[in-house]
């Protein structure tokens, strides 16, 4: 084995900005919003104060959804169903939208019906955007 090169130069300091909570929605929680047969979806308010106004214009909020198994899903995401009771596949979308202090689920069923979302939990990510010397915005994906 050779000699050691020089030491290099130190790089910059990242983000540990970094939050995960974990939300559960009941069933019964799940608000139901249009008509049904038209324009039928779900929605949940989550408060979630660490959604600032930095967050939403530096930063990024990543939402998934817990599945049967343990997994866990990145949202927006769209599963398939097969109904006993109308013998047909129908879908089912996952959406979120931020705001400040919150977070908005909503679930769509393709066949627009009245079916209940089950409780469902998720897992909110909230990453702070930072900037280095050079005036640049950079968000930390690797912690």
């Amino acid at each position: 084995m050779g000699p050691e090169g020089p030491a290099g130069k130190d790089g910059i300091d990242g983000n540990a900005n970094v939050k995960s909570i974990t939300e559960s929605v009941l069933s019964s929680d799940w608000i139901a919003e249009g008509t049904e047969g038209e324009d039928l979806y779900f929605y949940y308010e989550i408060p979630v104060p660490e959604i600032t106004d930095d967050i939403i214009h530096s930063g990024a909020v990543i939402v998934y959804v817990k599945e049967n198994d343990g997994s866990y899903v990145i949202l927006p995401a769209a599963f398939n169903f097969y109904s006993n009771n109308y013998k047909s596949y129908y879908f089912t979308t996952i959406g979120f939208a931020i705001n400040t202090g919150k977070l908005i689920i909503d679930v769509d069923y393709t066949d627009l019906n009245t079916y209940r979302p089950d409780t469902m939990e998720f897992k909110i990510v909230i990453i702070a955007g930072f900037f280095h010397g050079d005036g640049d915005l950079y968000v930390d994906f690797t912690n």
